[in-house]
């Protein structure tokens, strides 16, 4: 059981490093709402899109209330920048020659990316498969050699020790998720569907939801890049989008959902908080000077 817990630690650490998009103690999910959409293995969308935060922050100042109790990009990438530090130095002391990769400065794409399907001229030109940015896993790094192994297990143990641990219990995981389901049935988000629907079909597209547009099975997704009927779907659809206020309807649902489950929640979130500006306090005193 110490082996696996180990060897789970430095997993973590791993993705800390390489992708700059999970901490070793972050809960944070993939968008609910492509959930089930399944996804090319490869994506066609190039590293250096034209507006690759149109792709990943396409609502930019809207933020939903749970988001006061998850890590945020920036202290997720100084947590992972203060557990590399402390990794390397250990392994320094014990003259190990392997370094784990520098975290990436790529933002964690925003919790409103993909969540209502593309919501911009942007996404919608790569058509669905603009989700492909949106849940791009981290690159595969280089690993330690195997008599480097034991030495990198023990000081990644310890570098993650350093930190409070963020046992949130799942609790802002599952209030991202139910306000999103519930959000569905909500009146006027039903309502505004029914507006959307209508204007889907007036380019012959017939849909009731915009996850039934995300999932129609005509999108091949074992293609690393849309089809043209993909793609006129897709600008169609932020077309539609706009024409009924249907992002502004949805989002102020969820966040008043959310209210209203945060409330319930408080003194766990309370704690949770506290504990987020622990591991942010921690990571500054280790990196300062």
């Amino acid at each position: 059981m110490r082996a696996r817990m180990k060897s789970l630690t430095l997993g973590l650490l791993f993705l800390t490093f390489s992708g700059g998009l999970i901490s070793a103690c972050s809960t944070t999910s993939p968008p609910e709402g492509e959930g089930s959409v399944p996804r090319p293995s490869k994506s066609g969308i190039p590293a250096s899109a034209a507006r690759p935060d149109k792709l990943t922050d396409p609502l930019p100042g809207l933020e939903f209330p749970v988001e006061a109790y998850l890590e945020s990009p920036g202290q997720l990438r100084e947590v992972a920048l203060a557990q590399r530090s402390l990794l390397v130095g250990c392994l320094t002391s014990e003259h190990v020659a392997y370094r784990p990769p520098e975290p990436s400065a790529r933002r964690a794409p925003a919790l409103t990316a993909g969540r209502y399907g593309p919501v911009n001229e942007e996404q919608a030109s790569y058509g669905y498969h603009f989700m492909m940015a949106v849940t791009a896993a981290p690159a595969q790094q280089s690993q330690p050699r195997a008599d480097e192994q034991k030495a990198v297990e023990e000081c990644s143990g310890k570098a993650a020790g350093r930190f409070p641990s963020l046992d949130d219990g799942g609790v802002p995981d599952r209030i991202k998720a139910a306000s999103y389901k519930d959000s569905m049935n909500e009146p006027g988000v039903r309502a505004a569907f029914t507006r959307w629907s209508t204007c889907m079909a007036t380019a012959g597209f017939t849909y009731a939801t915009p996850e039934e547009a995300m999932r129609d099975p005509r999108w091949n997704w074992q293609e690393e890049q849309a089809s043209g009927t993909e793609i006129r779907a897709a600008r169609q659809d932020v077309a539609c989008k706009e024409k009924t206020g249907l992002v502004t309807k949805w989002f102020g649902a969820e966040t008043e959902i959310q209210k209203e489950a945060v409330k319930a929640e408080g003194a766990k979130l309370r704690e949770v908080r506290a504990r987020i500006s622990e591991r942010a306090e921690t990571a500054r005193e280790v990196l300062t000077p």
